[in-house]
């Protein structure tokens, strides 16, 4: 088990000191389980190298495709639809349901907040409402 130094964290990393909204201890750590863990160390001395592997590795399982419909492995269709889903793999967008949830869920906690402030508001309106009501009588 390694030890979470946010500080560090953040002090190893500019484009963090920039990009990242909250940089408190719990949204660096939450940070860094998202996506810190699932990349290279960004400073260490192979970080260029292990990208240009990956992206080798995707050219390779690209082009590969069309090797093996000249060589009569594969049909052409088949290769086609497989580049399909490796652009998509690469190309396209993706989301982190868990941190959808995560956030969804502390936005129906400050909605139901705001709810509840919102009917003590209306109470003590009533209040002054029904006091003022009095103190004219006298």
């Amino acid at each position: 088990m390694s030890l979470f130094n946010a500080k560090d964290y953040l002090n190893r990393y500019t484009d963090l000191q920039s990009g990242l909204k909250d940089k408190s201890d719990y949204g660096l750590r939450e940070h860094y389980n998202y996506h810190g863990r699932r990349e290279p160390d960004r400073t260490f001395e192979g970080a260029d190298a292990y990208k240009a592997s990956r992206e080798g590795q995707f050219d390779e399982r690209f082009f590969g495709l069309d090797r093996e419909v000249q060589e009569g492995k594969m049909a052409a269709q088949q290769a086609d639809e497989l580049k399909a889903i490796l652009l998509k793999d690469k190309y396209a967008p993706t989301a982190d349901l868990s941190q959808f949830e995560g956030l969804l869920g502390k936005l129906e906690a400050s909605k139901m907040k705001q709810a509840g402030s919102a009917a003590l508001d209306t109470r003590r309106n009533t209040y002054a409402q029904g006091l003022a009501q009095m103190m004219s009588n006298f």
